[in-house]
């Protein structure tokens, strides 16, 4: 584990260098690049997964709502991020009306597409696969809270 704590401050030197090994170093910054590597390489099917799980097979999901009103199904997202790539594939979802706008997200303006009618409340897009628990832990303290379905905690 790299030590961020200084470990002395001399007084001829305005800054200060962080205390850890060389090695950690660079075992951290190697690492770090392959998670980045990994991460992009997989992205289009991580997004795939994404919405087949959190959307498509998620009825509450308000996207799958606007996808059913841009008469679009999995297979057609699928097709699209696998012809297109995944930033193409989003602009077409988003010209074809699948976007939230803040307030909609807020649930402070109705949502209308395609001669629909929307209302969606903020805990709509809420990840249902996402446990609702945190725990936080310090050295004085250990907090665990489950945070019920309708509420947000500040911790």
């Amino acid at each position: 584990m790299l030590s961020l704590i200084p470990t002395q401050v001399t007084s001829h030197s305005s800054s200060f260098w962080p205390s850890f090994e060389t090695d950690e170093l660079l075992y951290s910054i190697v690492e770090s690049k392959q998670v980045i590597i990994e991460g992009l390489r997989q992205r289009d099917q991580n997004f795939l997964n994404l919405v087949k799980k959190g959307i498509y097979e998620n009825q509450k999901s308000p996207y799958l709502k606007l996808l059913k009103v841009a008469g679009c199904e999995f297979g057609d997202i699928e097709l699209l991020v696998r012809q297109n790539g995944l930033e193409p594939t989003l602009n077409k979802l988003l010209a074809a009306g699948v976007y939230i706008g803040w307030e909609e997200f807020k649930g402070k303006r109705e949502v209308v597409r395609g001669g629909q009618h929307f209302h969606f409340r903020e805990a709509d897009f809420d990840n249902p696969y996402l446990a609702r628990y945190y725990h936080v832990r310090s050295r004085l303290t250990s907090l665990s809270y489950t945070v019920p379905s309708n509420k947000s905690v500040s911790l």
